[in-house]
C-alpha cells in the first residue's frame, strides 16, 4: 500500500471572506422582511386588507404614515405592487447597515487601536483595508 500522495488529498474548503458580516447583512434582511410582510402583531400588516396602514387612525394612512412606538413612520403600503417596492427597498437599506458601520468604523484609526487592547479584539477583522474594500463594493 502506498502513501496518499497530494494528489489523493482533496482541498479543505476555504471559509467565505467576511462570514460575519454577510451573516448579519442577512440576519438584517430577513428582519426587515419579517417585519414588512408579517402581519400584526409580529409585522405590520393589517389582516383584514393585507395593506400595511394604522389599524389605529385613518387620518394617518391617508397621510401616508403609520403611528409605532410614538413616532410616525411614513410606511404605508396599498397593494401587492407597493408592498413589493417597499420590500425592495427596506431590503436593500437594511442590508447596507452593517456594511456603513464597518466602513465607517475601518477608518477610526484610534478607536480601532484602543479596541485591539482590550477582549473585543478576538472578534474584530484584521486586516482593516480589505474590510473597507468589500464594504465600498457592496455599497
Amino acid at each position: 500500500i502506498q502513501p496518499p500522495t497530494i494528489h489523493h488529498i482533496k482541498p479543505r474548503m476555504k471559509r467565505p471572506s467576511f462570514l460575519a458580516v454577510k451573516v448579519a447583512q442577512v440576519l438584517c434582511v430577513v428582519y426587515i422582511l419579517v417585519l414588512t410582510f408579517a402581519y400584526a402583531p409580529l409585522g405590520l400588516r393589517d389582516r383584514t386588507t393585507g395593506n400595511i396602514i394604522d389599524g389605529s387612525s385613518t387620518e394617518n394612512t391617508k397621510n401616508g404614515v403609520i403611528l409605532v412606538n410614538g413616532d410616525y413612520r411614513p410606511v404605508v403600503a396599498q397593494g401587492t405592487y407597493e408592498l413589493v417596492c417597499l420590500g425592495i427597498s427596506r431590503m436593500s437599506a437594511f442590508s447596507l447597515y452593517p456594511v456603513m458601520v464597518l466602513a465607517y468604523l475601518s477608518k477610526c484609526k484610534a478607536t480601532l487601536n484602543y479596541l485591539e487592547k482590550t477582549p473585543i479584539s478576538m472578534f474584530m477583522i484584521k486586516n482593516e483595508h480589505k474590510l473597507h474594500t468589500y464594504c465600498g463594493h457592496f455599497i
